[in-house]
């Protein structure tokens, strides 16, 4: 509020910086987060049904010779992990969360300062 003062912002700028980002960019943060929430969720309910690709035949025959259950099997197992981060990005419970868990697998805490 402070800041608002001193540089002569008015009541509905202040409001906007509140609000974490620009009310232009809602329509298209919206469109990505439902885009990039239903894909992953469909994606892993077509591992399942089959629908759009075989899924079990894309299984390397080395990779079957290993695993200690059917390809089928497997992706059953995908589809519920699709599922599941497809659910993860429709709630709220992703914002912080995913972007915490992608820097510490890549590796980028190092560079954070």
């Amino acid at each position: 509020m402070r800041i608002a003062k001193t540089f002569g912002l008015s009541a509905v700028k202040e409001e906007t910086m509140h609000k974490g980002f620009d009310s232009r960019l809602d329509q298209a943060w919206w469109a990505l987060r439902i885009g990039l929430g239903v894909g992953p969720f469909l994606a892993g309910l077509d591992k399942y049904f089959n629908l759009l690709a075989n899924w079990p035949a894309y299984m390397s025959p080395l990779a079957l010779k290993i695993m200690p259950f059917t390809a089928q099997t497997f992706m059953h197992i995908v589809g519920v992990i699709e599922m599941i981060v497809g659910l993860a990005i429709l709630t709220k419970w992703t914002r912080l969360r995913v972007a915490a868990c992608y820097r510490h697998q890549s590796g980028l805490d190092r560079y954070v300062l």
